[in-house]
């Protein structure tokens, strides 16, 4: 009754009791028909991308798409960087690299990542395996020159999903691995330095007062801790041997001895 009610409201003069069936085949092609447009133009926009860009260049086995703004020496030093910090990483590389696009134009970042928020800096699309990183923002450069340590940290954090993805497989890891482990590995992997004392103390204070939380940088430090500290391996975490609240309470506990003082300072 509910289905009749909802037909007549929506096709105004179709009977009470009758369904419009050819309305409805007609809008039921309609719909098939808009979902195969759809399809093939996001299946074409993808093979079509490269056109977009001005430069291809092919560096340690990767192959980049940019502006001619950016030279090969440059993204040689950014991709010998990324490969130190990547080497934090027990993940082995696979033989098969993610193609890399680099974007100034936002509406072609987004329109290639599809589904990825207007606040994204870069990611990683696992179904094509390309990392798409945006360079529209100031704070990207420095004196008009892309700034290398910024960009070897977004392709070494991109490439560790890429790691993750090829270990434990999309679904798996897309439907079973908790966010902290996924989203904390990369931070791990991809930032060159330990997590500073001063932010540990301030996520302590916040814990223990119920304030907001920095999500990103505690899935960092629980993973941290996790690896560096507890010793676990990315197999063990990723496999669900490794109980949040455990490491949680492993890190609380590390942090109150390990900044004993700069705690009491931050409580006075």
């Amino acid at each position: 009754m509910f289905k009749k009610i909802m037909l007549h409201l929506f096709w105004g003069f179709a009977p009470i009791n009758e369904e419009p069936s050819v309305i409805k085949k007609c809008l039921k092609l309609l719909l098939a028909a808009s979902s195969v447009i759809i399809t093939v133009w996001i299946f074409a926009f993808i093979l079509l991308l490269p056109s977009w860009f001005s430069e291809k260049h092919v560096v340690n086995g990767h192959i980049i798409y940019s502006s001619n703004d950016v030279d090969s020496e440059l993204l040689q030093d950014v991709l010998n960087v990324t490969k130190e910090k990547m080497k934090k990483s027990t993940i082995d590389i696979p033989e098969s690299l993610p193609t890399i696009y680099l974007h100034k134009n936002d509406i072609v970042f987004y329109l290639s990542t599809l589904v990825v928020p207007f606040n994204a800096t870069a990611v990683y699309s696992a179904f094509y395996k390309t990392i798409h990183v945006r360079l529209n923002e100031e704070s990207m450069y420095t004196d008009g020159i892309i700034n290398q340590d910024w960009l070897s940290t977004v392709i070494a954090h991109q490439k560790t999903y890429s790691l993750q993805y090829e270990r434990y497989g999309i679904l798996t890891y897309t439907l079973f691995t908790p966010k902290w482990i996924g989203e904390g590995y990369v931070r791990y992997v991809g930032y060159d330095h330990i997590p500073p004392d001063e932010d540990y103390v301030e996520w302590l204070k916040r814990v223990n007062t119920g304030e907001s939380i920095n999500k990103n940088f505690e899935y960092w430090v629980l993973v941290h801790h996790a690896i560096g500290e507890m010793g676990y391996s990315i197999d063990e975490l990723h496999n669900g041997d490794v109980d949040r609240e455990l490491v949680e309470k492993s890190l609380l506990n590390w942090v109150e001895k390990k900044f004993k003082q700069e705690v009491k300072k931050a409580y006075s």
